[in-house]
């Protein structure tokens, strides 16, 4: 995968949960899902001139062009819709998320790459409709995108108003300007130049193989890889990790995944 991207250094990221990453996760202005976690994500501005250590806030939105009508969708490739909520499902996806069934669904096909939107607050993409219907199986994606809500509720009859050939503006963002890239990580070591994380005694704080990336006061990323689980290296507990981080001249850093997972390229 490193080698893939022509990546000078690579390191593990997310933790995995059944084959996806925990978080919410973009890369190269694709947003690939959304989450139920409330932990924090690491971005960097495109222009590398911003780096945040925060909450992420996804908001996205699907503009009717033709009735002027926008359709809030709720999940991204996560899950699906409860009553008043759009679920969305991609081919990023296919294999660990399907449309629902018993649903009123839309199918959509991009037209031409993502787009900033005004002041690089969010992307945004084309989409023509290809089918709008409720069925009691879920809609194949076919390599689009389908939209998906609750049969009887007004999301499902404005998804069901739609036209095969009708075009719409889908937008998201995470609340960062210019970020098109994105993943979590958990728990949040440093911030602001202070260690954030306090002592505890459950599995995940022990001494493990440890993955964290931080920022300097340069706007520098730093990666870093802890050794363990072996007699000569036996790794490092959580407090220990903030403080190497912190002593390497992070003002923010993250934890990310662990154990078996934690590599560097």
């Amino acid at each position: 995968m490193a080698a893939a991207h022509g990546a000078v250094a690579a390191v593990n990221g997310d933790f995995g949960l059944s084959g996806r990453p925990v978080h919410p996760f973009a890369e190269d202005g694709v947003l690939y899902q959304t989450s139920f976690t409330h932990s924090h994500n690491v971005a960097m501005s495109h222009r590398e001139d911003d780096v945040y250590f925060r909450h992420p806030m996804p908001r996205l939105s699907v503009l009717q062009t033709e009735s002027g009508d926008v359709l809030r969708v709720d999940r991204w490739n996560r899950g699906e819709p409860t009553w008043g909520e759009v679920g969305a499902y991609t081919p990023a996806g296919e294999g660990v998320e399907r449309p629902p069934s018993f649903a009123c669904s839309a199918r959509l096909y991009g037209v031409g790459p993502g787009r900033w939107t005004d002041g690089e607050v969010g992307i945004a993409r084309d989409y023509v409709v290809d089918d709008a219907v409720c069925l009691r199986r879920p809609m194949a994606r076919n390599g689009g995108v389908v939209l998906s809500a609750q049969p009887g509720s007004p999301e499902a009859l404005l998804i069901r108003s739609l036209t095969p050939g009708e075009r719409l503006t889908s937008t998201w963002t995470f609340g960062w300007t210019g970020v098109a890239d994105s993943l979590g990580g958990y728990p949040l070591l440093v911030r602001d130049g202070r260690i954030v994380v306090g002592r505890c005694w459950a599995s995940i704080c022990g001494r493990h193989p440890r993955t964290a990336i931080g920022v300097d006061p340069d706007g520098r990323m730093l990666l870093v890889v802890v050794d363990g689980r072996r007699r000569m290296s036996v790794g490092m507990g959580l407090v220990p990790l903030a403080k190497l981080m912190k002593r390497l001249g992070a003002v923010s850093a993250l934890n990310l995944d662990g154990g078996g997972s934690s590599t560097m390229v």
